[in-house]
Formats: C-alpha cells, structure tokens, sequence
C-alpha cells in the first residue's frame, strides 16, 4: 500500500455530479439559435430568393428580423406568413480505432476502426408571422410578430452507433434539441420623406433539451484505457427561460435609385431553470442522480447595412440590387456559465466554460428583376465566415462553419395578395482537423482530460481529429396579404 485511497463510490458520485456540471455547459455550445456565425441563413422567402440582402429593402413583413425601420413604408394593413425547410447534413470521419480490447466482453468493437458518424436528422421547419398597420395615422405603422431563427444544431447525435458501438464523437458533441422564439412589438416612423426609423422590443423564449457524456476514469483497473466505455457518465439537462432584446433601424433615401439601410439587434443573455439528471457509468454502483440547476445562454448583438440600387420607369421598379454586410460580435458571448445549488452531497456547483467562439461577418449581394406586372424573379449569393477556429470544431455544428451560398425565388401577385418561393444551396468547405482541441472530461479529475495514472496523470488525446463535412438545402414558402394601402 502507498498510502493513497481509491475514491469510494460515493465519492465517485460525489465527483460525478460536480464535474458532471461543469462539463455540461460545453454541451450547451451547440443550442446556440442565432445567426451569422451559428445559423443557417436567411429567414424568409423573399430575403432568402436575394441571398439575404435585404436590409435597404425591408419591403414586407421580414423586416421584423432585417430592418425594423421598413415597417413605415409598409401603409395599410399587411399580414405575413413565411416558413423556411431546411435540410441538412453533418458527417464526421475519425481516423483510428478503438482503443479497446477486443478481448474484453464490454468492449467487443475494441480494435475496429471507428465509424463514420451522421447526423440523424429531419427537415426542420422555420415559421415566422408578420402583422402590421397603419391604424389611419400618417407616417406611423405599429407592427408585431414571432420568429424563429433557424436552428443551429446538425440534428440528433446518438450515444451510439450501427452494431452497439459508441459514437466515437460523444465526448465532443450532445443528444439536442431546442426550441428558442421570438415574439416582437415595435413601430416605425417615416421622419421625412426620406428618412425611415423603427424600433421594437422582443420577448424572448428558449428551451433545451440536451445529452452529454464524460468519462468517470478513477483507477485503471477499472478504467483500463482511454474512452472506455463503460466508463461513461451522462449528463442530462433539460431547462427553459425567457430575456428581452431590442432592435432598431433605419432607412434613407438617398436619391430617387438609392437607399441605405442600418439596424441592430442587442446582446441577450438568457437566463434558465431547469434540471439535470447524472447517470452514473456502468463501473460505479449508484442510482441516477436529479438536481435543479440554473445556466446562462448568452447570445451577441448582431449589426447590419446594406446599400440598395433600384432602376425605375414609369414610377415603377423595375429592377433592383443591394449589397449587404453583417457582424456578429461573439467573441462577447462566448462564456456559458451553469450553477447546480445541490447534487447529491455537493453543494453549490458553480461552472463557467469558455466556448472558443469568434466574431463573424458577413457579405450579400442580390436582387430582384420584374418579370411582369404580376411576377418577379430574385436571385442572390452569400458568404459567412467561421464562428470557431478549426481546432475547436465539434460534431453538431454546422453553423460555425464557413458558408457559401446561391439562391434564387420567384413571386407572383394576385390582387391583395403575393406569394413567393425562393431556395438556397448552403455549402461550406470541408474542416479537417490535425491538432484538435476538445477532450474528454475526466469526473475523477474535476473534469481536466487527464486519466488516472500517477500525479497529474496522461493527457487524454483529442476527440475532434478528422474530417466534419457539411451542407444544407433551405426552401422557403410565403403567403403576402395587403389590405388598404400599401404604397
């Protein structure tokens, strides 16, 4: 004997519960719903068919998410509903093979190579209404609505794979899913005849519902190797919350063809109750473990301007083009904190994870051509930069990735009515990471990624190495209604 103890199950547990928190928040990364660097672009039929550039447009109810100023141009009553589909894949291939022994029963894929890894996903729809009217007062147009900013995630990641093995990305990704809503007031103000203003206040909603795993590794007699999986320790939170945001923005004319476009949304941070729920690994004798917690999910003030041209004739447009930009400050947001006030025998577990996220930007150019009195065509295209270096890369992310885009849509209007359809190829360059830096946790070591051997103990090696390939396809359908006057 050296005169050291081996953790007790209790304390295991105990550890458990304490680490198994402090890990949690990194799962909490991937539920991020927001745009530029984490979403898939763009809300809404007619600003999607453009590539996004929308901002110095802002010409029906998508205004509520790109320019809340273009309300005041919007006179009588209008009424919008709009619904993007999106549909996406999330590969991931990890060089190597288990670590395991084949020779072990617990282990029986030990030795064999690890499996490409796929999103279990489904098209996702992405709703978002529009109610706007004047009331009869000059220059004044009261707006409201609710929105939904295209999810984040890359779809469902199980815990494991084809034939009973682990996912070999489970250290580095969740089981999700999520659900975060925005309800909107505001009005706009037409200043002059060439200057528009707007304003509006969200009231914002989010739920999560998310899976996590982490190693309980305390000795190598029962942890023999690294990523063994009967070693694991799940983590299960489920918890919802509610914030406010405001927008605002303007448009100017600048002359009879050209109009400029700004506005913002401020910073969020999302304050959550919920649960979560430990599941001890297969290696401790101890009962499934429930404690209420508490976490912030904080979310970044984004920017955008846009420079329009339109050619008219007859007092008619017939054509036009906008050139947008965007930035996303998430190198402010990029701290998820947690607190458990209870689990099990700890008290107060507080966490705070740094998430790695950068700032994004982003660039837009597209247009509309009339076709007729009754039809128009759009077409457009965009990029987006990364949200997350490379080495940070994990499994459930697409949004992080760099995005290029092309798009295209067509509108038809009939009386007080338009509807318009418009869809986007989102593709992104494959990230093959080489030095990757996500690890396991390690509950027995205050979730360090280190194993159990002596002192400080072996570094675990990284989980994200390998090529994450991604690619999405947005289709978006629109119904316009118009009542009294709209010009």
């Amino acid at each position: 004997m050296d005169g050291r103890r081996r953790p007790r199950a209790g304390r295991r547990l105990q550890r458990s519960a304490r680490a198994g928190v402090w890990a949690l928040s990194a799962a909490l990364v991937c539920l991020d719903a927001r745009a530029g660097g984490v979403e898939m672009p763009d809300l809404g039929a007619s600003a999607l068919g453009r590539g996004g550039a929308f901002a110095a447009r802002a010409d029906d109810g998508l205004a509520l998410h790109y320019n809340v100023a273009g309300f005041a141009q919007q006179r009588g009553t209008r009424v919008m509903l709009s619904a993007n589909v999106i549909s996406r894949t999330y590969t991931y291939s990890r060089p190597g093979s288990y670590p395991d022994p084949a020779t072990d029963p617990l282990t029986p894929w030990g030795g064999k190579p690890f499996p490409l890894v796929q999103a279990e996903s489904k098209p996702t729809p992405v709703p978002l209404f529009a109610l706007s009217t004047d009331l009869g007062i000059p220059r004044l147009v009261f707006f409201s609505g609710v929105s939904t900013p295209s999810p984040a995630v890359g779809g469902m990641y199980p815990l494991g794979v084809a034939d009973g093995k682990p996912n070999p990305a489970r250290y580095q990704t969740v089981l999700e899913d999520g659900v975060f809503v925005y309800p909107t007031l505001g009005a706009s103000y037409r200043v002059t005849d060439d200057f528009d203003v707007g304003i509006a206040g969200h009231f914002v909603y989010g739920s999560i519902d998310v899976f996590k795993a982490s190693i309980l590794d305390s000795s190598k007699k029962t942890c023999p190797n690294t990523e063994y999986q009967p070693c694991d320790l799940i983590q299960h939170i489920v918890a919802s919350g509610v914030t406010g945001a405001l927008s605002a923005g303007a448009l100017v004319r600048l002359s009879r063809n050209v109009t400029a476009g700004v506005s913002a949304r401020t910073a969020q941070a999302i304050p959550m109750r919920g649960n979560v729920t430990i599941k001890p690994p297969k290696t401790v004798p101890a009962n499934e473990d429930t404690a209420p917690m508490t976490l912030t999910l904080r979310f970044p003030w984004v920017a955008r301007a846009g420079l329009r041209y339109a050619a008219i004739q007859d007092r008619e447009e017939q054509w036009d083009i906008e050139v947008d930009g965007s930035y996303e400050a998430w190198s402010g947001s990029r701290v998820t904190n947690a607190f458990v006030p209870k689990a099990s025998f700890v008290e107060n577990i507080d966490a705070s994870v740094d998430n790695g996220y950068t700032d994004t930007a982003s660039v837009r150019v597209g247009g509309s051509f009339r076709v007729s009195h009754e039809a128009t065509i759009r077409a457009g295209l965009f990029h987006e930069t990364s949200g997350l270096p490379i080495e940070l890369q994990r499994v459930g992310m697409p949004g992080v990735f760099p995005k290029f885009g092309l798009a295209g849509g067509v509108s038809y209007q009939t009386g007080p009515v338009r509807l318009t359809a418009a869809y986007a190829a989102v593709l992104s360059p494959d990230r093959t990471v080489t030095e990757g830096r996500v690890f396991p946790g390690n509950v027995a070591r205050r979730s360090l990624p280190y194993d159990s051997s002596d002192g400080v103990g072996a570094q675990y090696p990284a989980t994200n190495l390998g090529t994450h390939s991604t690619h999405a396809h947005v289709v978006a359908l629109s119904v316009d209604v118009a009542f009294g006057q709209t010009q």
